[in-house]
């Protein structure tokens, strides 16, 4: 009778080393914290102070939110999740930039055409040059670089204008000016700001003038020039 029971001796050491086995190797699991608003790096380190990963299983575009929002997640707050397992997300990516189109060659009126069909904006600037007016010489930024909120700064032609800003004579020599005034057509009237001699070899520099300087002035307008002068 004394040994009868021997035989469960066996079992209950595979009992007892199962279960130790158990307690020793289990996970123990935390409630799933709220990640669902936050950017992704925040949501990483709260994640980790409770011993969890996070993968991320998709991305939507979403031009209204910031980059890497976190949108969802899976097991959802306040479940029980094991420590080794990881914490599903979804998060939000800006869509990608568009791309600056080749606008170079193009008329003024055949750019806007080719912008709109990309819905993108386009500010104009027209400067004087040797192309045909209307003429796309140049944009920015250039072909296939990124655009910064869809919008791009397109150069075209003025063609070649005659205006003019008149510069200032002030101190210059006098010969100096007249010279210069001469070769674009201009008549110059020279005054002397003193009585001068009769054999005087005017050397002087100019002290006042009219047009005054930045005056807009056509070249192809007749224009006198008045100087006021006087010995260095």
């Amino acid at each position: 009778m004394k040994f009868s029971f021997l035989w469960l001796v066996p079992f209950l050491c595979f009992f007892s080393g199962y279960y130790l086995i158990f307690r020793l190797t289990a996970v123990s699991s935390v409630e799933t914290p709220r990640v669902v608003g936050l950017l992704l790096q925040d949501a990483l380190k709260m994640l980790a102070a409770s011993q969890l990963q996070a993968q991320i299983i998709a991305e939507k575009e979403e031009a209204d939110l910031p980059d890497g929002l976190v949108l969802d997640q899976m097991p959802h707050p306040q479940q029980q999740i094991k420590i080794s397992q990881p914490l599903y997300l979804t998060i939000a990516r800006k869509p990608p930039h568009a791309r600056a189109p080749n606008l170079l060659g193009m008329t003024k009126e055949t750019a806007v055409q080719e912008a709109q069909s990309q819905a993108i904006r386009i500010k104009f600037h027209e400067l004087e040059s040797n192309y045909p007016v209307g003429y796309c010489f140049g944009h920015y930024p250039v072909a296939g670089e990124p655009l910064e909120d869809e919008a791009l700064d397109v150069y075209v032609s003025a063609g070649i204008t005659t205006t003019r800003i008149f510069p200032s004579c002030k101190d210059m020599p006098v010969q100096d000016v007249e010279s210069f005034c001469k070769k674009l057509g201009m008549t110059v009237h020279i005054f002397h700001a003193h009585k001068i001699a009769e054999d005087h070899e005017c050397a002087c520099t100019v002290r006042e003038q009219k047009p005054l300087a930045g005056t807009l002035i056509d070249l192809k307008k007749p224009l006198i020039v008045q100087l006021i002068v006087e010995q260095p």
